[in-house]
């Protein structure tokens, strides 16, 4: 039986890849031989052969342990919004994904929040992207702040970000919570380079049903924010009106 030494440069391309378990096989296999055919048992060769085979052992062991570490950095960098530390589209998807099967099995309810800042434009333009960025990183700081470790935010892209609530239907979110939030984001301006930047959003709710795709749900819940943008918009529209007529008529 041919013998495999560990310092060998076969066995450095073993350490670097997936063959190790066989060359781990083959010299346990000789080391097993050896014994069984040697009258006083292990000899100092084997002993030797043993201890490379526990060292190399060790050392795959910790390069497992280290792929296994990138693999999950990797794949967190992958769902990770770069701009927010939120999760991005992808990683929010997943979590809805998840959800509705939860609902599906256990019939547990849950929520998907549609969030869109206003008039987010007019800061990039008038104060630049880099405003725009800090205002981004700003508003994700406070949505993150306003739900549950239970629950999760994330940004879908530009100045959209979702918000997925577990464990609670439309009777526990109410509207009230919604407001809540959005005065947070009112009395909580962001202050850069000397400017106050405020923030405004309107929002969407949409439950989460096993009977529901995740586009559904998504699809719903971004329909009821545009709903609330135009009621909203109406409304700072009727207030513009009613304070015109009342600096005529005075």
């Amino acid at each position: 039986m041919p013998h495999i030494s560990l310092s060998s440069p076969e066995s450095t391309n073993l350490r670097n890849g997936a063959e190790y378990n066989d060359a781990m096989t083959r010299m346990a296999g000789e080391l097993i031989e050896k014994f069984r055919v040697a009258p006083g048992g292990l000899t100092n060769g084997s002993w030797s052969l043993l201890t490379e085979i526990l060292d190399f052992a060790v050392e795959a062991e910790q390069t497992i342990a280290e792929q296994k570490q990138r693999i999950q950095e990797l794949e967190s960098l992958a769902i990770t919004d770069p701009l927010t530390g939120l999760l991005n589209r992808r990683g929010l998807e997943m979590e809805l994904d998840h959800a509705i099967a939860r609902n599906q099995r256990h019939d547990e309810p849950g929520l998907f929040v549609y969030v869109d800042l206003d008039e987010f434009k007019e800061v990039n333009d008038r104060y630049g992207h880099a405003a725009g960025d800090a205002l981004i990183r700003h508003v994700a700081r406070i949505l993150k702040g306003s739900i549950r470790q239970t629950d999760y935010a994330g940004r879908l892209g530009g100045d959209e970000f979702g918000l997925l609530l577990s464990h609670c239907d439309s009777r526990q979110f109410s509207a009230a919570h919604l407001i809540y939030i959005r005065r947070r984001l009112e009395k909580n301006p962001l202050q850069f380079e000397g400017r106050t930047l405020r923030a405004g959003a309107s929002f969407g709710i949409a439950r989460i049903t096993g009977n529901s795709s995740r586009e559904t749900i998504m699809t719903h819940a971004d329909e009821q924010m545009y709903f609330d943008k135009k009621a909203r918009r109406r409304a700072r529209c009727e207030m513009k009106q009613i304070m015109a007529v009342g600096g005529l008529a005075e």
